[in-house]
Formats: structure tokens, C-alpha cells, sequence
């Protein structure tokens, strides 16, 4: 494969669909569909400071059993997991608190994320990286299953 030398969204687009990945270009970013074919989830892929970030949101907290014990459970268990994930770690992402619309703590998102340089990245590594992402999905997805209200 070439080395490309700064990689672009659209070049990332483009390696992804020649890979058989559905991506929407947003413009700032890449809408990719990941995960199981029963339950595909919409990836995000940013742009930024010369780093592709990839991100994919699996849950909010209104999302998990109204009950502490499993809630706290279940951010321990996606401690304990980090290595299994790797590279995509489990991250809080909290309501944005200029967005009236956006501020109790059961809108704080669960997502797995990651990033990769953009410098020097080729075609190898970006399709790595979604199928790392695809990795860490099909490892945290039970653990989060049985959180999540029926």
C-alpha cells in the first residue's frame, strides 16, 4: 500500500467503502455502520489536529436499569475490560452543559473510542482500526446487555 501523507476524511471514506463499510460523508465527519448485522450501530469518524478519532455510542444512562448496583457494576466490569478492548477504551461522555436541552446525568452517553494518527496512516491501518472497533463492540456489547432495561 501507498503512505499516504496526511490521510483525509474523504480517503478515509473512500477505504472504507472499498472494505464493504456503509459511510456517509457529514461533511466534519463520517457516519460508518459497525457492529453485528442484527444490531449495526452508526461510528463516528472525526478529523482533528491530525488525528482520525473514531467513536461509537452504545448507550445512555437512561438507557441502563434504574438500580446504582448495575450501573456501578457495569463501569467496573468496563474497567476491568480495557485490555480486552484495546484499543478502543469505554468512555462517559457528559451532556454538554451550554445545551439547555442536554443536562441530566441519564443523557451522559457510553461509547467505546479511540484514535489514530493521520499522519502517514495507510489503507491497512484505517481498516484495522474499524475492525478494532468492530473487536471491542462484539466483546462490550454483552456486558452491556445486561444492564440495559428490558
Amino acid at each position: 500500500m501507498d503512505t499516504i501523507t496526511s490521510i483525509t476524511l474523504e480517503q478515509v471514506g473512500e477505504i472504507l467503502e472499498a472494505h464493504g463499510y456503509d459511510v456517509v460523508n457529514q461533511g466534519n465527519s463520517l457516519a460508518v455502520q459497525v457492529g453485528a448485522a442484527e444490531c449495526p450501530l452508526p461510528a463516528v469518524v472525526v478529523l482533528s489536529d491530525e488525528r482520525l478519532k473514531f467513536a461509537v455510542e452504545l448507550a445512555t444512562f437512561a438507557d441502563l436499569k434504574d438500580d446504582e448496583g448495575v450501573q456501578a457494576g457495569l463501569l467496573f466490569d468496563s474497567l476491568k475490560m480495557t485490555s480486552d478492548l484495546d484499543p478502543f477504551a469505554v468512555d462517559l461522555v457528559t451532556p454538554d452543559e451550554d445545551d439547555p436541552t442536554v443536562q441530566t446525568v441519564e443523557q451522559t452517553k457510553i461509547a467505546l473510542i479511540d484514535s489514530m494518527s493521520a499522519v502517514g496512516a495507510d489503507e491497512n491501518e484505517v481498516v484495522e482500526e474499524i475492525q478494532a472497533l468492530q473487536n471491542a463492540i462484539a466483546v462490550f456489547v454483552p456486558v452491556l446487555r445486561d444492564a440495559l432495561v428490558a
